[in-house]
Formats: structure tokens, C-alpha cells, sequence
């Protein structure tokens, strides 16, 4: 196993274990976190505030499914869940893309699909935490400029994680749609299930 995939098997042990600085010690000073549809952390301080939060108290269960090295770059597949505060759980697949500067972590990129069977009801894509689902563009608006070489990683992180017991079916045929879709600039069917 390389070094790098040690680091963010580290990393994932840390947040198992709600460990501060374990996982900080896995970090670039300014390491940029960002959780795609919900907010971008910058520098260990944030960083270290944004570990644990009040809407999803006690310490998650992260299993990685797969590891990915490629140049300065791991991937991480995997699912878990967390106990939300206002009570159930929040199951969920991941894809986080870990690019390394030098022997740390630089920046994290967090790519995740709340499952169909949560607790919560919660069929929207959002992170851990405060839960606010990811907003896709309306009808014909597409994406941002930047916005293909996002939407791209979270489109093969749903199709990689996924599977008809986290997530149902139509659920997932609808999320590749809205992203296709945004990314083609075209109106999108709604699907139904029958």
C-alpha cells in the first residue's frame, strides 16, 4: 500500500474516531476542503471547527470500499452513516478526491449521495452536517464555467457507489439526469415511478 493511501486511510480513521489531530496531522496548513453543494473549508483552523458539528452528533461510520492512487491524487469509495441530532440516521456513499501536496493532503474534494433508506427521508445530495441538499441549475441555465469539471467526478461517484439497496433506481436514473441535463443545457424529463 502507498504512502499516500496510508495518509488517507489515517485520515478516514480519524474521523471514525472524532480525532482532531490525527486528522489535522494529515494536512497541509492550507488545505482546502470542499464539500460540493454545501461549503468550501480553507486552512486547518476551519478546518478543525468543521470536523464535528451539533446536527450530527457522536462519531460517523466510514467504511472505504475502494482506494484509488493516480498520480498526486487518492480517491476514496466508500458508504457510511451518522446518528442526526433531531433523532435516526443519515446513510450515505462518498467519493472524496484527496490531491496531495508534497507528503500532506492539500485539498479534499467531497462528493456524496444521502441513500434512498435514511432515516430522515432525505433523498437529496448534501454532506454530513447541516443538511441542505445540492441545488442543480434550473431548466436550459447549465453550469458554471467550472462547472463540468465538478459535476463530472460527482456524476462517476454516483455511478461507482451506487446501488439498488442505498439508493433506489429511479433516484439515481433521476440524478443522472439533472446532471447531464446541466451539463448539456437541455430540459430534462422527470421520471416516475411506476
Amino acid at each position: 500500500m502507498s504512502t499516500r493511501k496510508r495518509i488517507v486511510e489515517s485520515y478516514i480513521d480519524g474521523f471514525r474516531r472524532s480525532h482532531h489531530a490525527q486528522i489535522l496531522s494529515c494536512l497541509t496548513d492550507d488545505v482546502v476542503w470542499e464539500i460540493h453543494g454545501h461549503a468550501i473549508v480553507r486552512a486547518k483552523a476551519e478546518f478543525d471547527g468543521a470536523i464535528e458539528n451539533e446536527a450530527t452528533p457522536g462519531h460517523p461510520t466510514l467504511a472505504i470500499d475502494r482506494l484509488i492512487d493516480e498520480g498526486d491524487s487518492v480517491v476514496a469509495v466508500g458508504s457510511g452513516s451518522v446518528a442526526l441530532a433531531a433523532g435516526g440516521r443519515l446513510e450515505f456513499v462518498f467519493c472524496d478526491v484527496f490531491t496531495f501536496h508534497g507528503d500532506a493532503i492539500g485539498r479534499i474534494e467531497t462528493y456524496q449521495v444521502n441513500s434512498a433508506g435514511s432515516s430522515d427521508g432525505r433523498r437529496a445530495l448534501c454532506p454530513p452536517g447541516p443538511l441542505r441538499p445540492l441545488r442543480l441549475p434550473r431548466r436550459g441555465r447549465g453550469l458554471p464555467a467550472r462547472g463540468v469539471e465538478h459535476a463530472l467526478p460527482l456524476l462517476v461517484a454516483t455511478l461507482v457507489v451506487a446501488h439498488p439497496a442505498r439508493l433506489a433506481l429511479v433516484d439515481l436514473a433521476q440524478t443522472v439526469l439533472d446532471l447531464v441535463g446541466a451539463l448539456l443545457v437541455v430540459p430534462r424529463p422527470r421520471l416516475v415511478a411506476a
